[in-house]
């Protein structure tokens, strides 16, 4: 087996709440598992003024040690170094430039940099343009590898901004260097749902139209929007999860099962490619917003605003094997129990039904991004998304989105559903 390569793994936002709850945790776990090379650094990226150790004490008590090991949390901790910066200034890029050489020569050959933009998506264009102008995109210490990207969704907020955002992507970062991570993609249930399929001939002759009836993914939330008003009255419910987690569900479900694991983003593709349109004068029958009450009191919500906080997408598949069934994703915020599940019901009315958080029986269950940022040092991008899946999921769901503002809110009581 060949050697890992010790890392330069670079945090965008690093003082944030996804980095300090997910990505720093997922570093460390992989770490003290042995699964990331001990002599590999940590670059925290973020604003404030802060100290190495500031920020070491800032992450430490979301880092946990399934085997309670304080030799492994600080010599983690000791490979975590602070940058301060800002996002549209070069020279912080030159800085960060200044440190990657820096960990090169120290290690007496070339680390392989990645960097992970855990910032609001208006923030990737400058990043993305700094680390270009800085050469920050391409090798820098002789290395015939190359650095890589990691963007979170929403990859766009619609069909024309997310063409928009991948040109000025490519010109510095090419399909292969660039990871885009749907975290619905390294859940448990998503692994099960494979194997299942896999391992289960008879299941697996039953998925098509001969048998199935309808297919629905739940993604429902019991917590509202907690303070999140800002953020969330610019993208709605079909935005954060309708046109990413949703749809991405559905291609896993619904795709051909590919012999080769590395086949399944192309067949994923061709799911998300085949979504039928829903003609606009059936977006009233077909789809269904709604908010809860009280959503427009919020904190920095616009007291008249329209924005759904939740959402139903009633469509169907234009394929041979899925014609005539009918396909359903629904999601939002304040609807009681959390639920992330996908149901097939078959025509002799029965259902099997798919946990995504994974099976309650199994004692262990990784965290996604402990998954993903570890498929990303493997250099895997068998559970990320392509360019062509985001642009087909964009295609199909901005016109619902556009004309559905037509269409009157349904208004529902926090804490109930069926919505009421």
């Amino acid at each position: 087996m060949e050697k890992m390569k010790p890392l330069s793994f670079v945090v965008f936002g690093a003082t944030g709440d996804l980095s300090q709850r997910k990505i720093m945790p997922a570093l460390f776990s992989l770490y003290s598992q042995h699964k990331i090379p001990e002599n590999s650094t940590f670059i925290a990226f973020s604003r404030r003024t802060w100290t190495d150790e500031e920020f070491r004490s800032f992450i430490k008590p979301s880092l946990v040690d399934k085997n309670n090991s304080e030799q492994a949390m600080n010599s983690f901790l000791e490979r975590v170094v602070y940058i301060e910066g800002t996002f549209d200034t070069q020279e912080s890029y030159e800085r960060l430039k200044r440190k990657i050489v820096e960990v090169d020569a120290l290690l007496d050959q070339p680390a392989q940099k990645i960097y992970h933009l855990a910032v609001q998506p208006e923030f990737y264009e400058r990043i993305v343009q700094g680390l270009g102008k800085a050469e920050l995109n391409k090798s820098i210490s002789g290395e015939s590898y190359v650095p890589r990207l990691i963007i979170e969704k929403p990859f766009g907020h619609d069909i024309n901004s997310a063409q928009l955002l991948e040109k000025i992507i490519s010109q510095f970062f090419s399909e292969d260097q660039t990871y885009r991570i749907d975290h619905y993609l390294g859940k448990a249930g998503v692994e099960e749902i494979f194997d299942t399929r896999k391992n289960d001939p008879a299941l697996e002759l039953k998925l098509n139209n001969n048998n199935v009836s309808s297919i629905k993914v739940q993604l429902h939330e019991s917590i509202d929007i907690e303070g999140r008003g800002e953020f969330y009255d610019t993208i709605g419910a079909m935005r954060d999860v309708g046109q990413n987690h949703a749809l991405e569900m559905i291609a896993i479900i619904a795709m051909d099962i590919p012999h080769d694991l590395h086949a399944m983003v192309r067949r994923r593709e061709e799911i998300l490619k085949n979504l039928k349109r829903i003609d606009g004068s059936k977006i009233s029958t077909q789809v269904v917003r709604g908010q809860y009450e009280g959503y427009t009191q919020e904190q920095d919500v616009h007291p008249q605003s329209k924005t759904e906080t939740y959402f139903f997408i009633e469509f169907e598949i234009d394929t041979e094997r899925w014609a005539g069934v009918r396909f359903e994703i629904e999601g939002g915020k304040a609807l009681g129990k959390k639920k992330s599940e996908i149901i097939l019901t078959f025509k002799d009315g029965s259902e099997q039904i798919f946990n995504l958080e994974g099976s309650p029986l199994k004692q262990e269950v990784r965290d996604a991004y402990e998954i993903l940022v570890g498929k990303s040092i493997e250099g895997d991008k068998t559970f990320f998304v392509s360019i062509d899946e985001v642009l087909a999921s964009w295609r199909f769901i901005t016109p619902i989105i556009e004309q559905s503002k037509n269409f009157p809110l349904k208004i529902y009581k926090k804490g109930i559903y069926p919505l009421q």
